[in-house]
């Protein structure tokens, strides 16, 4: 007797039902874009300290928003990853190292990002708010 013909064509997939990855390549993918970020945070710093130099504005824009996509794809990545693997597993622990040198790299370059777009912007004398009187 066949013993295939009794189960159901899903469960004679192929593909795992449960997406499978290679951590490994995640682990040296996610290192490689947390240096990445380190630079852009360098970059940022780099770029603060010309104090709206011809360009800067441009500059920063670039960056950051390269940045950002680059830590959006390393973000996604890194879900995925969790998704596909064990909670208890040794690559989930090794994963949740990653992903906090990742966050720590993020939150770098958004304070070097702030600081520099502070820097670069033309200053500007606050504006003092009217001052509302009451109604009679």
């Amino acid at each position: 007797m066949n013993d295939q013909s009794n189960v159901p064509s899903w469960a004679r997939a192929a593909e795992p039902l449960v997406p499978s990855v290679n951590v490994a390549s995640v682990k040296k993918e996610v290192r490689s874009s947390i240096k990445e970020i380190g630079r852009a945070a360098d970059e940022m710093v780099r770029l603060g300290r010309r104090r709206g130099g011809p360009g800067a504005s441009e500059q920063l824009l670039a960056l950051s928003t390269e940045t950002r996509e680059r830590a959006r794809a390393t973000s996604q990545t890194l879900r995925a990853a969790f998704g596909a693997v064990d909670d208890a597993s040794p690559d989930h622990a090794a994963l949740v190292s990653l992903s906090e040198e990742f966050k720590a790299a993020v939150l770098r370059f958004q304070q070097e990002a702030e600081a520099a777009s502070g820097a670069a912007a033309p200053s500007q004398a606050p504006q003092s708010q009217p001052s509302l009187q009451p109604l009679p």
